[in-house]
């Protein structure tokens, strides 16, 4: 009789698991989603270093215990996720305008009543300049994230769930080990 209710509860078993749905949740870094709201598109910031979001083939819902957030896949037009700090793409806009600034005052920098512009003084100010404007630049751009963005507009109503599939595992947290 034993053996006939263990053989049971494991055929059953298979029956009871195949009925569950087709969601999946996530933990996610710092990010951003951008969806259709009711008159205009709203912008959602999820600001935690790890966001737990459950993606089911029509919905994403973020953490039910702690907001009330849940969101049709078809109406997300954007989803921006952070990834490190934006101290390279600051330093190097400063540093360019620090390069800028550097040129054209080392290029005209004479003691001459009617100065004339040198190259090679011109370069050599502009790299000299360059130098602390990236830093500074590369200091302030540290203290902000850094964010890939995806536009969904182009994506298919109907292949946002494998898409969005592919995206959330892409960026998923590692645990530690």
């Amino acid at each position: 009789m034993k053996t006939l209710a263990v053989l049971l509860l494991i055929a059953l078993q298979g029956i009871l698991i195949s009925q569950t749905d087709s969601s999946e949740v996530f933990a996610l870094p710092k990010m951003l989603i951008k969806q259709k709201g009711k008159s205009d598109d709203v912008l959602y910031r999820f600001d935690n270093n790890i966001n737990k979001f459950t993606l089911a083939p029509e919905r994403l819902t973020f953490d039910t215990l702690r907001y009330n957030y849940s969101v049709e896949l078809a109406k997300i037009r954007q989803v921006h996720f952070a990834k490190g700090s934006a101290f390279w793409n600051v330093a190097v806009i400063t540093g360019a305008v620090g390069f800028g600034l550097g040129f054209l005052f080392g290029g005209f920098f004479d003691f001459n009543p009617h100065p004339t512009f040198h190259v090679d003084r011109a370069i050599l100010g502009g790299g000299i300049v360059a130098v602390p404007f990236a830093l500074i630049g590369g200091i302030i751009g540290a203290l902000f994230d850094n964010y890939d963005s995806y536009d969904l507009k182009t994506v298919p109503k109907n292949k946002r769930y494998e898409y969005f599939k592919k995206l959330l595992t892409k960026y998923r947290v590692k645990p530690y080990r």
